[in-house]
């Protein structure tokens, strides 16, 4: 009993002047979900700890402006820039700042209650209550409250910091997500990014991004599984979304690939993003063929490329959309003692954008699946 005392002291104190608690409190009764979650892109998603989007708001209009619009999904705890950015004050990241330090926090997440649909970006409507986190928990069939039994065998049920409510759509069919991962546009009205979901879909964000792993998601209860919260994605645990891409290779007449996407979206849905497919082919330790195929997407004004706050329409759009398929022929009969190798991945920024950008250290290849072919006879 003392030490739940201790606790939730801890707890009051250390929100003293914040309107979102710190996600190191999360860690007192959560440890190996707290350990996820600083391994993720919501801990690691400011200017200050992600180098790509420090690189693209420093070349972005908006950074000569000082006002960090990118602060209302990526820094959202920080709510003194997002108070600058409604006046004429400056409104640039800070690295002292403790809303910075936060980025996304686990208490924001948990805290988001609704979501108002705008034709520019959604926006996440916050519950005002500090202390009343929202989740999805299928032990839980509505709200659960902290209980303590008094007794010889005392008995706790529930957290000893807050109130968890089970009960908000949100939080089972994934549209949580969808404050921030929805969509959006640029000045000119022009959708940059968007997720579009196919009508038979049974995943969704959580399902996908966020599967169950071994594990208890609380010290104090002895659940054997709980939700992935470092966000599976292109930097964390990509080996988790490996079984929603399907490659098949046939070598009867030459060598034909086939591609297809079983996400319930687009393949990648970031701008940056590229896929791409390596083919190579070796016999007695020579390379006989080596081959690339690159999907990306590229936006553009007035017919040429341009950056996706200046783009007005798409030029190119070869990545792979929500349970499509495509082949890939290559003119080379297979021959005996052949081996062929397949490997399919993606590169976090596009090579070519990587080089314009000096980003080379993210445009190496990413290998996701790969199946490899050892041709024994002529005719196999």
């Amino acid at each position: 009993m003392k030490k739940y005392l201790i606790l939730i002291l801890f707890l009051n104190l250390s929100l003293f002047g914040e309107n979102f608690t710190p996600s190191k409190v999360c860690k007192a009764c959560h440890p190996l979900v707290y350990k996820e979650y600083v391994e993720s892109m919501h801990y690691n998603s400011s200017i200050f700890r992600d180098k790509i989007h420090k690189k693209i708001f420093s070349i972005h209009p908006l950074s000569k402006k000082e006002k960090y619009q990118c602060a209302k999904c990526h820094t959202p705890t920080d709510e003194k820039l997002l108070k600058d950015l409604n006046s004429t004050d400056p409104a640039l990241p800070k690295i002292d700042s403790q809303g910075q330090k936060e980025a996304i926090s686990c208490a924001y997440c948990h805290r988001i209650k609704d979501i108002k649909k705008h034709a520019k970006m959604n926006e996440n409507i916050i519950n005002s209550n500090q202390k009343y986190f929202f989740a999805e928990d299928e032990n839980i069939k509505g709200v659960k409250k902290y209980t303590l039994k008094k007794g010889l065998f005392a008995k706790q049920s529930g957290s000893p910091y807050h109130t968890i409510d089970a009960t908000n759509p949100l939080y089972k069919n994934a549209k949580v997500c969808m404050g921030c991962h929805s969509h959006k546009q640029n000045k000119n009205g022009f959708t940059v990014c968007k997720t579009e979901f196919s009508k038979d879909a049974k995943q969704n964000c959580i399902t996908c991004h966020m599967p169950k792993v071994s594990g208890s998601f609380a010290n104090h209860i002895d659940s054997k599984t709980h939700r992935y919260h470092g966000f599976a994605g292109v930097f964390n645990k990509p080996e988790f979304l490996e079984k929603y891409i399907e490659l098949t290779l046939k070598t009867d007449k030459n060598i034909e690939i086939e591609i297809t996407n079983l996400a319930p979206h687009k393949l990648f849905l970031h701008p940056l993003r590229a896929a791409a497919i390596k083919i190579s082919v070796t016999n007695a330790g020579r390379k006989v063929l080596e081959d690339e195929k690159m999907f990306s997407k590229i936006f553009g004004k007035n017919g040429t490329p341009a950056p996706v706050w200046e783009a007005t329409e798409v030029l190119q759009d070869t990545i792979l959309n929500a349970k499509e398929s495509t082949k890939i022929s290559l003119n080379y009969m297979p021959k005996k003692g052949d081996n062929i190798k397949i490997e399919f991945g993606y590169y976090i920024v596009n090579p070519g954008i990587a080089k314009k950008l000096n980003l080379e250290e993210f445009s190496k290849f990413k290998v996701l699946k790969t199946i490899e072919n050892k041709i024994y006879t002529n005719s196999d």
